[in-house]
């Protein structure tokens, strides 16, 4: 599947703009993983929340304004702007109808204002409860926790530094009781100052709020619940997430082209890692499978082409 984000048009162009937007709200509300990788949340009192009640975070577009700058949805759900070189906006994915006729999606529900969603893909979403952490890290720890031969890709760079480079940071998904999980290592936003039991104080300032209401701690691991996407359908037949599912990724830190999304580091970090690992275990080992194989026949034909060139003359 080919995932990008909501554009100009389809997020502020009026009555040009997704008609689920419009009736969902334009607000989004991150995952725990995209807050444990440093998506903007503002705390309370300050926050806003979703039309479900959830707090929201500021999210990428795909719409760059100038060289260095980027459409964005704010916290507000308003139009903002962005450094492309900064990691704490949340990424908010679509699937465009071209993509989405090929899908044969799960659960479908429409609710009582109209809003249809359903369920493709998966990804790592939710904090694990106290006592399935202790019992992951236990098993974890002493190396017999089973792997199912999935991982997924973020950044490992610090989200307050504009100026390094994407660093490689690779999570293996795991299984226990017929159920997946990733081990993250907490690096929320910078101003968390919840207390000793970690509970939302109220206090102003930026803080990264996990869905059952704690501040996430910088430095702590967290084991993240694998979990169907669920997706608002417009009428157009493009899909919207309805959260924000990851953090910590820069849009463009070099800009090499302020007029062309597919050309920016945040679409191929969507196309090499984020299109592949959002698939079901099944279908990610398979993709990657065959990804492999395409990429090592493409090496063997460039290396015979070389072998083979006729050598220039001095």
């Amino acid at each position: 599947m080919k995932t990008t984000l909501l554009s100009r048009k389809q997020a502020w162009g009026g009555c040009d703009s997704l008609d689920v937007i419009r009736k969902y709200g334009s607000k989004v509300a991150p995952t725990d993983l995209a807050v444990l990788l440093g998506c903007f949340m503002e705390s309370k009192p300050n926050c806003d929340y979703t039309s479900e009640g959830d707090i929201t975070c500021a999210t990428w577009c795909a719409s760059p304004i100038d060289k260095g700058v980027v459409d964005a949805m704010s916290h507000n759900g308003k139009r903002g702007n962005a450094d492309a070189s900064g990691r704490a906006l949340a990424i908010r994915p679509i699937l465009l109808p071209s993509e989405t006729f090929k899908i044969t999606p799960n659960n479908i529900k429409t609710d009582a204002s109209g809003i249809r969603t359903v369920e493709y893909g998966e990804y790592p979403q939710t904090v694990a409860d106290e006592h399935i952490s202790a019992q992951l890290e236990k098993w974890y720890r002493t190396g017999h926790l089973p792997s199912t031969g999935k991982h997924y890709t973020f950044d490992a760079t610090d989200g307050a530094d504009y100026d390094v480079s994407f660093e490689e940071n690779v999570c293996p998904e795991y299984k226990l009781d017929g159920k997946k999980y990733i081990r993250v290592v907490g690096a929320p936003v910078e101003g968390t100052d919840g207390g000793s039991d970690g509970e939302c104080l109220g206090h102003p300032g930026i803080y990264g709020i996990l869905s059952s209401g704690k501040l996430a701690h910088a430095g702590h691991p967290y084991w993240v619940e694998v979990k169907p996407i669920e997706w608002l359908v417009d009428r157009s037949t493009t899909w919207v997430s309805k959260k924000a599912l990851i953090s910590g990724i820069q849009y463009d830190p070099a800009m090499r082209n302020k007029d062309d999304f597919s050309k920016s580091f945040m679409a191929e970090y969507l196309r090499t890692c984020f299109d592949y690992e959002m698939l079901p275990t099944d279908e990610y080992l398979k993709a990657t499978k065959e990804r492999d194989a395409l990429a090592e026949t493409k090496r063997k034909e460039e290396r015979r082409f070389n072998l083979f060139r006729p050598k220039m003359r001095a």
